[in-house]
């Protein structure tokens, strides 16, 4: 997608001062019509799964609330309500970590993934915590912490769902708005930790700053923390650069990794030329780390795979999971519709075609930046899933990924 845009709302009306750190202002109703005002003047079709009528009552009667909520309710039903629009709508909301928010919201330091058997700690400023698998919040069972959660995650389907639910899962001022917390500034985890034991653990919130200090990772899916192995696996070996190529299997197969959707270079002339090889019987193209990028700019690697030396039946894999989003999933998508490839992992986060290109507009009352999408992008016309869907679906286990296996992989190239 083309590089975003930033617009700074200001309201015509004088700010009143906030009643304390938590408290909304006085005129915080003027947030909601703001927004309204800018769906509707930049989303090329806003009310595409929600009536115009639906939304518009929701908006009313939250800009009607709005002077009677704190700051952080009023930022979780500000975030109800843009969830409202439906699918394909993963480039818009307010979104807890972004880091161009005017105010600090704050998130417990740690991250968490949703594997299929639970929530697990991947990385954490206490390194004693990595591995374990969240079980309550606040003595709520994180079952019912989710379905509080899903109603304010915008996405593009159930995949992408799936990739946000953590972020927001971690965010102070989310848990303490659903009224899960009872406090905003520390709040009580129950885990079970790698032996099995369950541990209460109680956790003080930092900024979103602080958070992004003490938790960098190079990628959407980083190697966990503290939990020694002799090997990681080679997608995250490669985590740090935008593509690669690498012979397998002793020649083979070929893989090839994509994390960034960019002009990818000469690597579609070294691909071509290693796939020519007659021991080549694979070739293997990982985009389960491509969070997207530019769509305008992967043509000649899509050229490369729908050559004769590559798209020949059971010769081209692709691996996909939850973060293959935006152009990458637009680059998912051209690639299924155009050759011969069979999907391997999870569903597409994003929909081969969406609302995108996003601006941001800022919230002066709230103090937090909301992204909508200005452009309706469809790289394949007609084409009305919601996602790509694997040919084999191969879920990542807790348990494959903290013992630094990569089952996806592995499949792809059986």
């Amino acid at each position: 997608m083309r590089a975003k845009a930033v617009i700074v709302i200001v309201l015509a009306a004088a700010v009143v001062a906030t009643g304390g750190a938590t408290g909304a202002r006085s005129d915080a109703g003027g947030d909601v019509r703001t927004l309204v005002a800018e769906l509707e003047r930049l989303h090329p079709q806003p009310y595409h799964a929600v009536s115009h009528e639906a939304f518009h009552r929701a908006a009313d009667d939250l800009a009607a609330r709005a002077p009677g909520l704190r700051r952080d309710q009023l930022l979780v039903e500000t975030m109800r309500l843009i969830a409202l629009l439906g699918e394909r709508e993963g480039h818009s909301g307010i979104f807890p970590l972004d880091p161009s928010h005017r105010i600090d919201l704050n998130a417990y330091p740690w991250r968490l993934w949703r594997f299929p058997d639970g929530y697990y700690v991947i990385q954490a400023a206490d390194r004693s915590l990595v591995g374990s698998r969240l079980t309550a919040v606040a003595g709520l069972p994180v079952t019912e912490v989710e379905t509080r959660v899903r109603p304010l995650v915008t996405r593009d389907n159930d995949s992408s769902l799936g990739f946000g639910l953590p972020y927001y899962l971690v965010s102070a001022e989310v848990l303490h708005g659903l009224g899960i917390t009872p406090r905003v500034d520390e709040t009580t985890f129950t885990v079970v930790t790698r032996t099995g034991v369950q541990r209460d653990v109680t956790l003080e919130a930092v900024t979103a700053g602080e958070y992004q200090r003490a938790l960098p990772f190079s990628s959407f899916l980083p190697a966990p923390q503290g939990i020694p192995r002799k090997r990681q696996p080679l997608y995250q070996r490669l985590a740090r650069e935008p593509y690669g190529i690498t012979p397998l299997q002793r020649g083979r197969a070929v893989y090839l990794v994509y994390n960034q959707t960019t002009y990818p270079g000469l690597m579609p002339r070294r691909l071509l030329r290693l796939a020519r090889s007659p021991k080549v019987r694979r070739v293997v193209v990982d985009l389960r780390l491509n969070g997207g990028g530019n769509n305008t700019s992967y043509g000649s690697l899509l050229a490369a795979l729908r050559s004769t030396t590559i798209n020949r039946p059971g010769k081209l894999r692709v691996l996909t999971s939850r973060i293959t989003f935006s152009a990458a999933g637009n680059f998912a998508a051209e690639v299924d519709h155009t050759t011969r490839a069979r999907f391997v992992g999870e569903p597409t986060g994003g929909s081969p075609n969406n609302y995108g290109d996003a601006f941001e507009v800022e919230l002066p009352t709230l103090g937090v930046t909301v992204h909508l999408p200005t452009q309706w992008v469809e790289v394949v016309p007609g084409d009305t899933r919601l996602a790509v869907e694997p040919d084999l679906p191969v879920a990542l286990t807790a348990a494959a990924y903290f013992a630094g296996r990569d089952p996806v992989l592995a499949a792809a190239l059986r």
